[in-house]
């Protein structure tokens, strides 16, 4: 997602998913499999060890289409998969069920608000393409001490038939009934991860503070908030490439003035730096 808070200029950041499997065992002839790939040729972005939400994966829904041309058409298979720190998942939908030698084109949508009923209710590309999620918190995104944090962010991902992705029309079924189909997947945000650190200088003085009698420096912390931050998206990375901050695209809006969570500055102690961690 391409973004501007105030005058920093951001783009979408890729991370390296650890986690897929389907809640309940799922029964597939041997030979008869799809499998999909989520840990393969991606790098971690920002990832740390303190902060397992910017590569967290709750659940994924699946989308398979088939061609028309070049281009995605109908819906041939839907299915929503809860994750557990797996590195693939095995599809429900058997091979035979899709024509042997034919293109498809398989999606995947990880961490979405929208319910399967929503997902189900696709019949076409051109829906599907149109859907976006809206974030009214997504700056909070993972602050699970304040009410109305999402827990985690939203991702997407077109299946290959290679690790290195150069092709992303896939055949599901080769004819051969002794094979099985492996899928490649590379899941990125559709948020990115911004950090801002500002220092005091000759130009630059932090002032919200009182002075006490004694000298000492009396302070709430100070407060933030961001002007124009999206808080919609697109599901899918090749319909956000089009957006714009045009809020008849998607939907900004200021927040509320805050010092929650992901900013630091304290005065009483260090009056020379502060820094914001968001996501836009």
């Amino acid at each position: 997602m391409k973004r501007i808070l105030n005058t920093v200029l951001i783009s979408a950041v890729s991370v390296l998913l650890f986690s897929c499997a389907k809640e309940e065992a799922v029964l597939v002839p041997m030979n008869e499999t799809i499998v999909l790939d989520i840990s393969s040729s991606a790098t971690k972005a920002d990832f740390k060890e303190d902060n397992p939400t910017e590569s967290f994966v709750s659940h994924i829904d699946v989308l398979i289409f088939d061609d028309m041309a070049g281009t995605p058409g109908s819906v041939k298979h839907y299915d929503r998969y809860v994750v557990n720190n797996a590195s693939s998942l095995t599809l429900d939908a058997r091979r035979s069920s899709f024509t042997a030698g034919s293109g498809y084109h398989v999606y995947l949508v990880a961490n979405s608000n929208f319910s399967v009923e929503d997902f189900a209710a696709v019949e076409i590309y051109d829906d599907f393409v149109e859907m976006k999620q809206t974030d009214q918190n997504l700056h909070l995104t993972g602050l699970a001490n304040v009410a109305g944090a999402p827990k985690y962010f939203l991702m997407d991902a077109k299946a290959t038939d290679s690790v290195s992705g150069s092709n992303t029309l896939v055949v599901l079924n080769n004819g051969n009934t002794s094979d099985n189909t492996v899928l490649h997947a590379t899941l990125r945000r559709a948020a990115a991860k911004v950090v801002i650190n500002i220092k005091a200088g000759d130009d630059v003085r932090f002032a919200d503070f009182d002075e006490s009698p004694d000298g000492h420096l009396i302070s709430d912390g100070g407060l933030y908030y961001i002007r124009n931050l999206p808080i919609q998206a697109f599901l899918l990375a090749e319909a956000r490439a089009d957006e714009t901050i045009d809020s008849d695209v998607v939907e900004v809006k200021n927040t509320d003035k805050s010092k929650d969570g992901h900013f630091k500055w304290n005065p009483e102690t260090d009056n020379a730096t502060a820094s914001l961690v968001t996501y836009v």
